[in-house]
């Protein structure tokens, strides 16, 4: 989905590269949108999946208890493949020369 979006905004990106954006600018830009689904994401998922786990976990007769520490690995990890993978499409993006994507226009 990033890629797409970065596809589809490069005309825009060049346009603010040459009015004199700097690279951290765009990738802010680009990235806030993912950013914010991703952390809605995580806000739905976390309780629901701990709910859920734990009650499953109490049917079985060895069960363990998940504790604060391994939700908060789990979406710490989550967030850094987020991250690495939203900040690289749109760091890629940034790193394009405009001119040869204004070339035609």
């Amino acid at each position: 989905m990033a890629t797409y979006t970065t596809e589809t905004r490069i005309k825009e990106i060049s346009i603010r590269k040459i009015l004199g954006s700097s690279n951290s600018s765009l990738v802010y830009l680009l990235s806030k949108g993912f950013l914010g689904i991703l952390l809605i994401a995580i806000l739905i998922a976390v309780p629901l999946s701990y709910f859920l786990n734990n009650l499953w976990l109490e049917l079985l007769a060895y069960h363990v208890t998940i504790d604060f520490a391994t939700v908060l690995f789990a979406v710490m990890v989550l967030l850094t493949f987020g991250v690495l993978t939203i900040g690289s499409q749109t760091w890629r993006a940034t790193l394009i020369n405009p001119v040869e994507n204004l070339k035609s226009e």
